[in-house]
C-alpha cells in the first residue's frame, strides 16, 4: 500500500511537471519547508529541562537528536548541493536550548537558500559521496529521510515524556 501511495505521489508531481504547473523541485522545497517547521514545532513542544532525556543509555539525548540533525542539514548542502560553506562546526558545546533551536532554524534557512538556489538540471549531477557515485536530487532525498527519520525519533521521546505531538504538516 506504501508503495502505491508512493508511486501514486510521484505520477502526481511528474504529471504537475508536465502540465507546467509547478517543478518537481520547487513542490519538494515546500515539503521540506514544511517539515522544518513541524521539526520545530516538536522542538518547541517539549520543555527545556528535558532536552537531555534520552530514552535508553545508548540512543542519542533529545538534544543530540537536534544536534544531529542540524548538523546532517549543513553538511549536505553545503558540501554536496551547492552551499557556501558558512565555517560552522555543528556539536555541543554546552550552548543553551535556545541557541540550539536558533542553530536550527538558522540553518534551515541556509538549506531552504541552497534548495531554491539549485536548478532542476543540476539534480541530475553527480557528486562524490562516501556511500557512492550518488546524484544531488539522490543527496536531497537522502536529507530529508534522515530528518525525517531522527525527528520520528524525537515524537517518540515526547510521548515517553506525556507530551502529545503537535498536528502533523505535510504537504
Amino acid at each position: 500500500m506504501k508503495k502505491i501511495i508512493g508511486l501514486l505521489l510521484c505520477l502526481s508531481c511528474f504529471l504537475s511537471i508536465l502540465n507546467g504547473q509547478i517543478s518537481f523541485l520547487q513542490d519538494h522545497i515546500t515539503k521540506w519547508q514544511n517539515g522544518l517547521k513541524y521539526t520545530e514545532d516538536v522542538m518547541n513542544t517539549l520543555p527545556d529541562s528535558l532536552w537531555n532525556f534520552k530514552p535508553d543509555k545508548e540512543e542519542m539525548s533529545f538534544r543530540e537528536q537536534v544536534l544531529h540533525i542540524t548538523q546532517n542539514m549543513y553538511w549536505l548542502s553545503s558540501t554536496y548541493l551547492n552551499g557556501e560553506s558558512l565555517g560552522l562546526k555543528i556539536k555541543d558545546e554546552g550552548q543553551s536550548i535556545q541557541e540550539i533551536k536558533s542553530q536550527y532554524l538558522e540553518i534551515g534557512k541556509y538549506t531552504l537558500g541552497v534548495l531554491r538556489n539549485l536548478q532542476e538540471n543540476e539534480l541530475s549531477e553527480r557528486v562524490n559521496f562516501f556511500a557512492g557515485n550518488l546524484t544531488r536530487w539522490q543527496i536531497f532525498e537522502l536529507m530529508h529521510d534522515h530528518h525525517t527519520h531522527h525527528r520520528g525519533q524525537i515524537i517518540v521521546y515526547l510521548r515517553l515524556n506525556g507530551f502529545k505531538p503537535p498536528k502533523y504538516v505535510g504537504w
